[in-house]
């Protein structure tokens, strides 16, 4: 049992004391900010390939219009041709430190490069950079640093290469470790390595959306190329194509591309998706947020980029329209309103809860931002500003009562299993030999939720699995199917969409704690509905038992019968039954 604030503590241990339910709703959904872009600007520019990119001053954009790369300074709707020529058909562009803006674009099968070091106002003459095999499918280019030093990178015949300046000088061109049966769009940034987006086919024909980094010395070793992790796959007979991908960190990792359907009936959509906060990119396959669609249907998508400053502002950008916002970080304090808060907590992973308020004044009637379905709601429960979290909870209705001649607003929320059920893949996901605990986190990330281990069992990180997720399967009814193979347990955390995975010990404390700054809760009330007193675990030639005979008492068990196709040892089955009686 953790140790209470001493004056949390002196405030339990007072004679009297009024409890105090912290309700506070927030401007995010699962931990990360709910942006919700307002239009900017809407022109007559048709769709091309394009780009954008901002600094503390402006949004830069850049497009390829009939075959002439072009350049625009703020929303304008001027738009400056970079040469004379016809013979482009990729660009790509990126800036920094209030001044450098770089745009990178091909002439035919040829990559070429002009800068500008005065915000885009004049840039220097059109540089030819590389001759390429082929006429490249796709280019981008990302600064390192505010020196000028940066990367660009093309695709020459379905592979992928590079290019560096540093010193002001290009070096030599080196081609990717890694293979696709083509690539049809890429995007990429500096983030202390070269952070990628790709799409294209995998070798066998399969429609993809990759991850990878080219490293610079940070998460790997400069000019180290990363594994190819899947972030959306279709199968080959789908009649589908993924396109146009633009990664940039705001806020966190965020990703769009553009999914084109080619049968009946046919349709172009963006899609958008994240990473959780706090993740490192490209962790893994399967490791980002289910994509959810956008209302864009132009075959070249949004490009995603942030002017700096505070508040952060945030576009999406394409030639014919650019979305705009002020990220908010705004909070509505409800806790002075409240009259009666329910606060079910399931198991590990499901919690619900009932907020009742008072709106007498109607100042619930709307009901006013930032309450909107799915916001997060962080509750707080203790004396005044002492208080303990539970696990965050996301808005999933509201109504409003008229009980005895009072106006009430109630708030209904759940917290993490609520995701995790609404999380299906689009297509099926096979896993070959992985840990458990990572098919466990690849699904929770699905669902936007974070997983991380705290004290895991060595078995749920050292057995290695063959796991198949169909399309059908929620990311909940993946981790109970999982964990009901190990002895570990997933537990929701206090103050954020969080999950850990524990391993149940002898030792633990049994008394209920939500977390570092918490306390025990005022009141609870324990139900006793039975559990099992009997475990055995049918392993590969052996078998583990145990027994709770105190919970028996002379009576017939409740049983958990279980398979364990990893244990081999009866101490490793023996150690997986009574794990499952704590």
């Amino acid at each position: 049992m953790r140790a209470l604030q001493v004056e949390l503590e002196a405030a339990q241990k007072a004679a009297s004391g009024v409890p105090f339910v912290r309700t506070i709703v927030r401007t995010a959904i699962r931990g990360l900010t709910h942006w919700r872009p307002a239009q900017a600007y809407s022109g007559s520019e048709p769709d091309d390939q394009h780009d954008a990119v901002a600094d503390g001053d402006f949004l830069y954009r850049c497009r390829v219009r009939a075959g002439t790369p072009q350049f625009e300074r703020g929303l304008s709707g001027s738009w400056t041709p970079m040469n004379a020529q016809t013979d482009s058909n990729v660009i790509g562009m990126d800036a920094i430190g209030d001044a450098r803006v770089a745009v990178v674009y091909n002439r035919g099968a040829a990559v070429y490069f002009r800068e500008s070091t005065n915000q885009g106002l004049t840039f220097g003459a059109e540089t030819l950079v590389v001759s390429t095999g082929a006429t490249p499918n796709a280019i981008a280019v990302a600064y390192k640093n505010s020196s000028g030093d940066l990367a660009i990178l093309w695709e020459d015949a379905a592979t992928l290469k590079r290019v560096r300046r540093t010193g002001g000088s290009f070096g030599s061109t080196a081609s990717w470790t890694q293979s696709a049966n083509s690539i049809n769009g890429l995007d990429a940034v500096y983030f202390s390595d070269f952070l990628i987006a790709l799409t294209g086919t995998d070798a066998n024909g399969r429609p993809t959306v990759w991850t990878l980094m080219l490293g610079d010395g940070a998460v790997l070793g400069t000019d180290t190329w990363g594994r190819f992790f899947v972030l959306s796959q279709a199968e080959a007979d789908e009649q589908v194509t993924f396109q146009a991908p633009f990664v940039h960190p705001i806020e966190t990792y965020r990703l769009t591309f553009v999914e084109k359907f080619s049968g009946s009936p046919n349709y172009t959509r963006t899609y958008w998706t994240v990473l959780h906060a706090g993740v490192t990119y490209s962790p893994g396959d399967w490791e980002w947020m289910d994509p959810a669609p956008l209302d864009n249907t132009t075959a070249y998508g949004y490009a995603l980029a942030q002017e700096p400053g505070s508040p952060l502002t945030a576009f999406w950008a394409r030639p014919g329209r650019v979305l705009k916002e002020d990220l908010p970080s705004s909070t509505l304090d409800m806790s002075a309103d409240l009259l009666e808060a329910r606060i079910d907590e399931l198991d590990g992973l499901e919690q619900r809860a009932e907020l009742v308020f008072d709106n007498a004044s109607g100042q619930y009637a709307g009901p006013p931002d930032p309450i909107r379905l799915h916001r997060d709601v962080d509750i707080g429960l203790g004396y005044g500003a002492l208080y303990s979290r539970p696990p965050r909870q996301s808005i999933t209705g509201w109504e409003f009562r008229r009980e005895g001649g009072r106006s009430l607003f109630v708030l209904h929320t759940q917290g993490a299993a609520y995701w995790l059920a609404r999380s299906r893949p689009r297509t099926t996901i096979v896993h070959s030999s992985v840990a458990a605990d990572d098919i466990t986190r690849k699904a929770a990330a699905r669902a936007g939720i974070l997983l991380f281990g705290a004290g895991t069992s060595s078995r749920a990180q050292n057995f290695n699995m063959e796991w198949v997720i169909h399309s059908h399967q929620s990311s909940l009814q993946a981790l109970e199917a999982i964990g009901a193979q190990m002895p570990d347990l997933f537990l929701s955390q206090g103050g954020g969409f969080s999950i850990s995975i524990h391993e149940p010990k002898v030792t633990d404390a049994t008394d209920y704690d939500f977390d570092s700054e918490g306390h025990p809760v005022y009141e609870s009330r324990t139900r006793d509905e039975g559990a099992d007193s009997f475990a055995e675990i049918l392993a590969v030639g052996a078998v583990g038992q145990a027994f709770d005979f105190t919970r028996l008492d002379h009576d017939r068990p409740l049983e958990a019968r279980r398979r364990d196709p990893h244990a081999t040892l009866v101490a490793d089955a023996d150690a997986h039954a009574s794990a499952r009686l704590r």
